[in-house]
């Protein structure tokens, strides 16, 4: 890199180096509910969160049905055993 090159870079982040706290924090403020805004009004992604409550809503279902078929299925196992 040359001298000059250097030199812009320097000028560049001055003015960077010469904000406040508040105002640093006040930008970082804007940032945050310009994402918010943009989450909030586009809609690119809704399939892909529907599909994903879609599987957790069925993953809800089959760990409440194995936390109910355990038993029984034991029970039918220790059955089988005892015969032997």
């Amino acid at each position: 890199m040359g001298a000059e090159s250097q030199t812009l870079k320097a000028k560049r982040s001055v003015p960077q180096l010469q904000k406040g706290r508040g105002e640093m924090r006040r930008d970082h403020m804007n940032r945050a509910k310009e994402i918010l805004s943009n989450l909030l009004n586009e809609d690119s992604g809704q399939d892909l969160i529907e599909y994903a409550l879609i599987i957790a809503a069925f993953s809800f279902v089959a760990i409440a049905a194995e936390a109910s078929i355990t038993p029984k299925i034991q029970n039918e196992f220790n059955m089988i055993t005892s015969h032997f």
